[in-house]
């Protein structure tokens, strides 16, 4: 659900800014999430009472995880994304928006769980972290 939440709060925030999103699904799972720009790379875990690890480049690591996420990247499927999300309705815009998703993405969403009751997707509109903005 931490995925989920991730993907419409990414796109959510991208309708509200000049950011632009685009979204991979590496093939192979990672518990780690990489966020980067020109200068750091941040990698941090689902729970958000744990520390991350910023590098920066320059740093061998930085290089590193760089060469390996690239790697990946090369053999991973980039998301199509629905060109705006809106959370003004709360559960219902959650819905809609992974719908629409799925029919955007169907080859890379075929495994993905359709069947979250009004609960579950509460917890991944709340997880996203976009009311009150």
């Amino acid at each position: 659900m931490e995925l989920l939440a991730f993907i419409y709060g990414a796109v959510v925030w991208t309708s509200r800014s000049k950011i632009v999103s685009h979204i991979t699904l590496l093939h192979r799972f990672s518990p780690f999430r990489l966020d980067g720009n020109s200068e750091s790379i941040v990698i941090t875990v689902a729970d958000p009472h744990r520390n991350g690890l910023r590098t920066r480049v320059g740093n061998w690591y930085h290089a590193a995880l760089l060469d390996e996420f690239e790697f990946e990247a090369g053999y991973a499927t980039p998301l199509i994304l629905p060109a705006e999300a809106s959370d003004a309705e709360g559960i219902p815009d959650v819905k809609r928006f992974f719908m629409r998703v799925r029919e955007l993405n169907q080859e890379a969403t075929a495994n993905w769980n359709e069947d979250y009751t009004d609960e579950e997707w509460g917890k991944i509109f709340e997880f996203a972290g976009t009311t009150n903005a």
